[in-house]
């Protein structure tokens, strides 16, 4: 028990600094958003300086800075961009905290605890709201990328006869999270038997 013990205080350390990591990305994030904003509102002719780079695996092509978006992609990309993440940031700190809130009853060496129950449902849930959050980001990314910068009209040609995006949604952190509320109801069927047992002797 004292090695489990030790582990969860070291596991508990790391999510320390990795919280106190997440608050500092989210301060510098709310900066390059705001940044973002004033070269929209304020600068626009520096977005043109903005490269835009495309990947296909591993060929590479770097678009010229005279291909910008639109006004109104470019808008729209922001505006939905900032909302996702203001969104997910909080998200993140909030995953380190639950974890960190699962640690703190196996340091003391009570692992049957009513906590870790709460925050294993908690992680569970802000899992799904991640992956939510990730799938939608991946949407406002290419969905605005194909008709925002006209890509089209960069590639087509008599060789290329069309331009299309797919999109594929990850699912796999409904999985994740389908863990995490079985562990929750194996931990909360523990605790219940600890009950049993404390009150039986």
């Amino acid at each position: 028990m004292k090695k489990i013990q030790r582990t969860a205080a070291g596991l508990d350390t790391f999510f320390k600094i990795a919280y106190r990591l997440g608050i500092v990305a989210i301060v510098f994030s709310s900066i390059v958003i705001l940044f973002m904003w004033y070269l929209y509102m304020g600068a626009p002719e520096l977005i043109s300086k903005l490269r835009l780079s495309l990947n296909f695996g591993m060929i590479q092509f770097q678009v010229s800075p005279d291909v910008v978006p639109t006004r109104e992609h470019g808008f729209l990309f922001l505006a939905l961009g900032t909302i996702i993440s203001v969104a997910q940031l909080p998200v993140f700190c909030m995953i380190f905290s639950s974890i960190r809130g699962i640690l703190a009853p196996i340091k003391d060496g009570t692992p049957f605890h009513d906590d870790i129950v709460y925050y294993l449902k908690r992680l569970g849930w802000l899992t799904v709201a991640n992956g939510i959050i990730g799938n939608l980001a991946n949407l406002v990314v290419y969905g605005n990328l194909l008709p925002g910068y006209n890509l089209g009209e960069l590639f087509l040609s008599d060789k290329i006869t069309a331009v299309t995006a797919s999109y594929s949604f990850d699912l796999t952190f409904v999985l994740y999270a389908f863990i995490l509320f079985l562990l929750s109801y194996i931990f909360q069927y523990g605790r219940e038997l600890q009950q049993l047992s404390d009150e039986t002797l």
